[in-house]
């Protein structure tokens, strides 16, 4: 099996003084699979992210409390189906619909080396991940297989959050610690059914 594609995307922020940052972004992929798989084709895949962060202190006077409300519209039709692959051949392709995404609420403690977020999350975004990996399309240098492979649903991941807390503890530069606690289905679906929460506003412990 062999595949090509492109891949291109924009991401635009505004701000103002008043510590508020409005943000937009764009992706999108044309990939095709030339020979071999399940059949040959070409797939189109879209990603529009949007939101907004907030530093709660500067807006409000709350200090050191941030704010962020996401979200996530994802479209096309890509090539997974034609190639037959465990782990995705894209990293930005998934049900389509548009969804409340990345949304929390954060305090921080002792001059920002402890840390509390609650809300709509994602242990992608801070556990077993790599900033390096995000240069590459396929969904192996993402959330890693051992960990979507062994959890409900594929765990709390692009492109579904879940209900959860993390705690974050930075005693010095070279040593932090992370602790999370999430919603064991973000799928709220035994079956991992995407139309159950297919708009990131069904929300069931459990």
């Amino acid at each position: 099996m062999s595949w090509t594609g492109i891949q291109a995307g924009e991401f635009t922020t505004w701000g103002n003084d008043k510590g508020i940052d409005i943000f937009l972004d764009y992706s999108a992929e044309v990939i095709s699979n030339v020979s071999g798989g399940e059949r040959t084709g070409t797939g189109y895949n879209g990603l529009s992210s949007f939101g907004l962060d907030a530093d709660l202190g500067q807006a409000l006077g709350w200090e050191g409390t941030t704010l962020r409300v996401s979200g996530l519209d994802l479209h096309g039709s890509g090539i997974r189906s034609r190639v037959g692959d465990i782990m995705g051949v894209s990293n930005i392709e998934g049900y389509g619909s548009a969804r409340l995404y990345d949304s929390w609420l954060e305090k921080s403690f002792e001059a920002k080396s402890l840390s509390l977020r609650t809300g709509l999350l994602l242990a992608d975004d801070e556990f077993a991940t790599l900033d390096s990996a995000g240069l590459f399309f396929n969904e192996t240098f993402g959330w890693p297989e051992f960990i979507s492979m062994n959890t409900f649903n594929g765990g709390p991941s692009f492109y579904v959050p879940a209900l959860g807390g993390r705690l974050h503890w930075e005693p010095s530069e070279a040593i932090y610690v992370l602790l999370g606690l999430f919603d064991g289905d973000s799928f709220d679906s035994p079956d991992g059914d995407d139309t159950v929460n297919r708009h990131g506003l069904h929300w069931e412990l459990g």
